[in-house]
């Protein structure tokens, strides 16, 4: 099987989800190969690793200059030698940044293609978080341009199976007419071995409550809303603001810092220490695929409040979190209020740990391999 990876490897954010999955699928499958089109990350030694460029060159500098089509068209070329020597059928896990032509050449040389989505296809991107930016008064936050997104659905529809995270995505797909049966339903995971849950600080005789929100602090994400509803709920304690604030946040952001009651940490790759101190994790979400904080809260015992777009096939409303419409802000209120019952809290934290033991990197990996499986049966 090849993994074919277009775009930059990283090692963060998608690119880090390609490689977890690519990892698990490797030990049960030594043939996977993984091909990305420019590596800036090392990769997991299990995985047997090839990129078309490997030069150290900040991101920020591939992407000034505009190197992404070339990037793409030579993983892609390298993608068909592969392919073509392999050899019919061979299964393709492909993601996202591929063209339509590359899709129907694959295709043609005997692949069978898996097409992994990361979020919701780009027509449901760009009208949640830009009618939200529309809403708070913003400039468009997405600018997601016709001929992109009818490219992407060129792309999928000539895919022979979608591999959807979440039912926000499948909801996405199906708008786009994506026939049910070729949509196999999986999720994410995060990695134990990252962790020490049992560090987790003991809450029940705290007096304060101690929410947490960990990712881009943007519109899309929702953390415009988790601070309205913090603030408003006026519960004793603190929201710990974990990650990189998007420019137009800021403002926003400026004026709940300056109460007392919200903190901001910059991006970290060391998070243990937050969900360790963490009650809850608030995280409102309006767009997404199946959000990776949500599988590492619940693995660190933090019950999740969030929407139906980040509950991830993970989250169930009143067993292991709450699920709440990300403009519901009397809902909002009232769960984050909720958490402060010491009893009702711990009910939720133990079957998030739960519940997350069934949604590590492996499981994933594994359910996949068995679907592709049997797709090339």
């Amino acid at each position: 099987m090849l993994t074919l990876y277009p775009g930059v490897y990283t090692g963060r954010g998608p690119a880090y989800t390609a490689m977890r999955l690519a990892a698990g699928m490797a030990q049960a499958d030594a043939g996977l190969h993984f091909l990305a089109g420019w590596a800036l990350a090392e990769p997991d030694p299990a995985v047997q690793f090839e990129a078309t460029v490997r030069m150290q060159v900040p991101y920020r500098v591939i992407s000034r200059l505009g190197l992404f089509p070339w990037i793409h068209r030579r993983a892609e070329q390298r993608a068909l030698e592969i392919i073509r020597r392999a050899g019919k059928p061979s299964a393709l896990h492909l993601w996202f940044g591929a063209s339509p032509d590359f899709v129907h050449a694959a295709k043609q040389a005997g692949a069978v293609i898996f097409r992994e989505m990361v979020n919701t296809h780009q027509a449901t991107a760009r009208r949640i978080v830009n009618t939200e930016a529309e809403r708070c008064g913003l400039p468009a936050q997405l600018a997601i341009t016709d001929a992109a997104i009818a490219s992407e659905r060129e792309e999928l529809e000539l895919c022979d199976y979608i591999i959807s995270p979440s039912s926000g995505v499948d909801s996405s797909l199906a708008e786009i007419g994506i026939a049910q049966d070729r949509i196999i339903q999986a999720g994410f995971g995060w990695d134990p071995d990252r962790f020490a849950p049992d560090a987790r600080s003991e809450s029940a005789g705290k007096e304060q409550l101690t929410a947490l929100f960990v990712g881009q602090l943007s519109i899309r994400k929702g953390v415009h809303l988790a601070l309205e509803a913090w603030e408003a709920a006026q519960v004793p304690g603190k929201f710990l603001l974990v990650g990189e604030v998007d420019r137009d946040c800021k403002p926003i952001l400026a004026r709940y810092l300056s109460a007392g009651r919200v903190e901001h940490h910059d991006y970290t790759p060391d998070i243990a220490r937050h969900y360790a101190a963490a009650d809850v994790l608030l995280f409102p979400t309006l767009e997404e695929g199946a959000p990776l904080v949500c599988y590492e809260a619940a693995g660190n015992g933090v019950p999740i409040i969030t929407s139906s777009m980040g509950s991830a096939r993970l989250v169930e409303h009143g067993v292991n979190g709450a699920i709440v419409d990300p403009h519901d802000r009397e809902g909002l209120i009232a769960a984050i209020r909720s958490m402060q019952d010491h009893g009702w809290r711990a009910g939720l934290s133990a079957a998030a740990r739960k519940s997350a033991g069934a949604h590590t990197w492996q499981h994933a990996a594994r359910f996949r391999l068995e679907a592709i499986g049997q797709r090339m049966a």
